[in-house]
């Protein structure tokens, strides 16, 4: 997609790779305001934000380690990318957000064969623990990715059910619904078990 763009708009043969923090703050910008779809619609918001996010991934996949939505020198890229899922909301477009649609074993596998899961290196590792953990235990806010807690007061643990099998145990406290004050205090709290892939989570967290 970023190719194409820049075939389009004739700019200077240079991989996106080459380009420089500076070079990139100025060039996906331009990119964000510009791209649409083969149909010339626009994107959803939250489209736009995960075709940047791609390109993010991309760029770790490839030794470049930067974070478009936190290092300092992106400022202008995400001034002008709030800017954009601002107005195309105000078109009415990712008006309705969809539910989460399940990822299928299928789907899954794709992800590891292609390397986007493993633990070949310490970003692959992260991205490999945020997705078991977001797939096996309900995890979809950033928010309860970084409350959980290991250690003396853990909410993992390795049971074993009625045939021996081994399983990971995950027991929520706080979360988007259950903030754990006294409007939730008769709220039960979500118990996971990981069963799919433990053998990989296993290995993950003992490095």
């Amino acid at each position: 997609m970023w190719k194409k763009h820049r075939n389009n708009n004739n700019s200077e043969e240079k991989g996106l790779l080459n380009l420089s923090s500076q070079e990139l703050n100025g060039a996906l910008p331009f990119f964000i305001a510009k791209v649409r779809k083969e149909s010339g619609d626009n994107y959803k918001p939250n489209t736009l934000y995960e075709i940047i996010i791609s390109i993010q991934h991309y760029l770790h996949q490839n030794g470049r380690l930067i974070a478009f939505m936190d290092d300092q020198e992106y400022q202008v890229l995400r001034s002008v990318l709030n800017s954009k899922m601002k107005e195309l909301s105000r078109l009415g477009l990712g008006i309705n957000t969809k539910k989460s649609e399940v990822i299928t074993i299928e789907q899954e596998e794709i992800l590891w064969s292609k390397g986007l899961l493993g633990e070949s290196n310490p970003q692959q590792l992260l991205d490999t623990l945020v997705f078991l953990f977001g797939l096996h235990f309900a995890l979809r806010a950033a928010q309860e990715h970084r409350n959980l807690r290991f250690g003396m007061n853990t909410q993992l643990s390795v049971m074993y059910d009625l045939e021996g099998k081994k399983y990971l145990q995950f027991i929520e406290d706080v979360s988007k619904t259950n903030q754990g004050g006294l409007d939730h205090r008769k709220v039960s709290p979500i118990t996971g078990k990981s069963v799919l892939k433990l053998q990989e989570l296993m290995k993950i967290l003992t490095h």
